[in-house]
């Protein structure tokens, strides 16, 4: 990409007059249950258009960093500037698959090569350089996204043919993705449902300048990655395991929920429905990962914070901490909202104490 130099007024860093420049920045959430699954049997593997057939139990792909996920289907990858990269790695997906389980994340990948000292991270995303996270508008038919996190790696389903039609709407964190819409991947452990119609599976990843904006900017990123892909013809398992601990940060009036915790959550994640379930005495952490305050409260008589009278208000990188508990001998329901942004409402559900 072409060397472009801000101040860190405007969200950089102060590197050396040599570096080759462009705003990074990352944040934390994903990964989770794994899904009872069986083996298919193996397809062809093609080495056309970089597809191969994913049919065995478990098999380990390699993607770069330079796959362009939002290029899926597409003989000529999309970019705004900063250059469009390479196609993402595509896989055909054997009949019967209903479900996909993630896992075994490895590598290492950096958004930035010309720095002095790259900033690397696994498929799971990136630590942020400065606050923001990944806002990249939809290209073509394919969805936008949403996370805060950078740099992480990414999936899209097609059916057959060139993708067309409206985008379908962002929801980047998500078990149960539409045709082309952009996922989450991440490291796994965490399992998608298969939507109907797809025969594709491509992996890539979602950059921008600063990660916000049109897509684009792939040509000074570096490195690789590998996920363990195991298909599954079963039903997605939809228990939730009662977490010790939850992780939860506020982003863009969103509760999220870190990558530990999926197997304790529902979702889609990120959206309202967002809802968890935790042990009596688990300790439970919100964080705030926005630029602005944040006042979330809970009215529950056993698990009360904020609201008025006492709000509790979260500036921009705090975090606050609770252990959340159940005297009673049935489950327990906890709504969390936000003084502030009424968007922002998950559920927890809080079990018995052991008697």
């Amino acid at each position: 990409m072409p060397a472009d130099t801000l101040p860190p007024s405007e969200g950089r860093e102060s590197l050396g007059a040599t570096d080759t420049r462009h705003v990074r920045h990352s944040l934390g959430l994903l990964a989770a249950l794994l899904a009872l699954t069986v083996p298919l049997a193996l397809g062809d593997v093609s080495t056309g258009a970089n597809v191969r057939t994913v049919g065995n139990a478990s098999l380990t792909l390699t993607v770069s960093a330079k796959a362009n996920v939002f290029g899926a289907g597409l003989s000529v990858m999309p970019a705004a500037g900063g250059g469009g990269g390479t196609t993402p790695t595509a896989y055909a997906l054997p009949a019967g698959a209903r479900q996909l389980t993630f896992h075994g994340g490895s590598g290492y990948v950096t958004c930035c090569s010309g720095f002095t000292t790259p900033p690397k991270n696994g498929p799971e995303g990136g630590t942020p350089l400065t606050p923001g996270g990944t806002d990249i508008p939809a290209v073509g038919s394919i969805s936008g996204v949403s996370m805060p996190k950078q740099m992480f790696l990414a999936g899209v389903f097609l059916g057959k043919g060139a993708p067309s039609g409206s985008p379908p709407s962002t929801d980047t964190p998500t078990r149960n993705p539409v045709l082309r819409q952009v996922f989450y991947v991440g490291g796994g452990p965490h399992w998608v449902n298969v939507p109907t119609g797809a025969t594709r599976l491509f992996l890539g990843f979602a950059d921008a300048y600063g990660f916000h904006g049109p897509a684009g900017w792939y040509e000074d990123n570096a490195g690789t990655v590998q996920i363990g892909l195991t298909v599954s013809t079963r039903a997605p398992t939809t228990v939730q395991v009662p977490a010790r601990s939850l992780s939860l940060s506020l982003y863009i009036h969103r509760f999220w929920v870190a990558e530990k915790n999926l197997s304790s959550c529902s979702g889609p994640f990120g959206e309202s429905a967002l809802s968890c379930t935790v042990r009596h005495g688990a300790l439970v952490s919100i964080c705030n990962k926005d630029g602005y305050h944040h006042r979330p409260l809970s009215f529950n008589r056993h698990n009360r914070f904020g609201g008025p009278g006492k709000p509790l208000v979260l500036k921009p990188g705090q975090c606050f901490k609770k252990r959340f508990v159940n005297p009673t001998k049935e489950p327990m329901t906890v709504k969390i909202y936000d003084e502030i942004h009424s968007q922002e409402r998950m559920m927890i559900t809080v079990m018995p104490q052991p008697r």
